[in-house]
């Protein structure tokens, strides 16, 4: 008997309390897979693996009846509580010459898997990272239709800067497409200490071993704000998550080139004005003046936003885009 082929890619799909709407999910993912009729069957395409992290209403009984309608496509995994567990149980389980991660309450777009696979075959990078949308804006990467391939140390720095330096629109881990061989073979794991940032963090440190990337502004994904995202809901906790994230990435940092260097001093001064906006001057939270004041003093103190601030010019403060 010959060899059983590897799938192009593995979609990671972590699902938390997503009985509501992971079909959905799953459903943009096949749909597009079986687009690609002519390219082979979905299951010679892709592998699926949804990965239930400790949730307490019907995700897993959801899951298991998805599967039941694509038993050679999809398999159903548990892992811990937690994102970076989730992910990680599946890219450890992963067959696909690549992964992708995709939340559960997020959608695929159609045509993505027939961009990915032609971009691949043509340049066998280590990372691809694609444009996205959201239900309010486009975002991609300014470069319209342009495919970026870098392939030299210089170009891939400068290319990695650009992704690290804006970590509200770029450093996400959906959106991209990473090579297994290369998460496995360096353990390129998600840090599973994290609960904020966890996905700026993989970036910055995935980023530093490719030996190629290609930056290609369509979009493949699309986002769905939550108002119970983590990301954007108030948390009492979040400014020391942030702290144990910014100083963990801080760390990696010896060695880098000045270029990564200021890119990653713009990165930490978006997540400060992120951690100010919301967890200083959020009106949820009931302090006077004073006292916000005071706890955006204390913050800005923190060595790891001080450094970067006394780095930072005021024109480069006043033209930094946070979103």
């Amino acid at each position: 008997m010959g060899e059983t082929k590897a799938p192009l890619i593995t979609f990671c799909v972590p699902a938390y309390n997503a009985a509501a709407y992971l079909e959905g999910c799953i459903d943009s993912i096949t749909a597009d897979l079986e687009s690609c009729a002519d390219l082979g069957a979905p299951q010679d395409l892709a592998q699926i693996m949804i990965i239930e992290n400790g949730s307490t209403d019907d995700t897993t009984r959801k899951a298991l009846e998805i599967r039941e309608k694509y038993p050679e496509l999809i398999q159903v995994l548990h892992s811990d509580k937690g994102l970076p567990q989730a992910r990680n149980a599946g890219m450890r389980k992963a067959d696909g010459l690549y992964t992708v991660f995709i939340d559960a309450d997020d959608f695929w777009l159609p045509g993505s898997v027939r961009l990915i696979r032609r971009l691949i075959l043509r340049l066998h990078a280590d990372l691809y990272a694609f444009g996205y949308e959201t239900d309010a804006f486009v975002q991609n990467h300014g470069l319209d239709g342009k495919v970026i391939f870098a392939d030299t140390p210089q170009k891939v720095e400068k290319w990695r800067a650009f992704i690290i330096s804006k970590p509200m629109k770029r450093t996400q881990a959906w959106a991209k497409v990473y090579k297994t061989s290369l998460i496995q073979e360096e353990s390129l794991y998600f840090d599973e200490t994290m609960r904020f940032c966890e996905d700026g963090e993989y970036t910055i440190r995935f980023t530093g071993k490719v030996k190629s990337l290609v930056i290609c502004g369509v979009p493949i994904y699309h986002y769905s704000y939550s108002a119970g995202s983590m990301m954007r809901g108030y948390d009492e906790s979040r400014i020391d998550a942030y702290l144990h994230a910014m100083k963990t990435s801080l760390a990696q940092m010896d060695g880098e080139s000045e270029v990564i260097r200021k890119a990653f001093q713009e990165y930490v001064l978006c997540h400060l004005n992120l951690l100010l906006v919301r967890n200083v001057y959020n009106r949820q939270i009931d302090l006077t003046e004073e006292e916000r004041d005071q706890k955006m003093k204390e913050l800005c103190a923190e060595p790891v936003f001080a450094g970067a601030l006394l780095q930072a010019d005021l024109g480069q403060l006043l033209s930094m885009e946070m979103r």
